[in-house]
């Protein structure tokens, strides 16, 4: 069972349907936005954004050129309950030219 203890300021409400969607997964799967699309209520265009967004915070990883993503551990203790605030933040702020 996930816990969902904190909100991380820049994320939103989809980004916890595509953590929960590769959490899931205890395999760490890969798979493009657009599984995501199909197996939640985001739309494959907002998956695609929402992706990229939570790879620059590390809590997906981009694992290859064809647009593959899987679950990071950050992205698993925050599934989680752990507090990772701090290095998300960081994380977002290092991708911001």
């Amino acid at each position: 069972m996930w816990l969902m203890i904190d909100d991380i300021e820049g994320l939103v409400a989809a980004d916890v349907a595509i953590l929960f969607f590769y959490g899931e997964h205890r395999l760490r799967i890969s798979a493009p936005p657009a599984t995501v699309a199909q197996n939640t209520p985001v739309s494959s265009s907002h998956a695609n954004r929402r992706c990229k967004q939570l790879a620059k915070g590390g809590l997906l990883e981009l694992e290859d050129e064809r647009g593959y993503y899987r679950i990071t551990q950050l992205g698993l203790r925050y599934l989680n309950g752990g507090d990772v605030e701090e290095e998300v933040l960081a994380n977002f702020e290092a991708s911001d030219p």
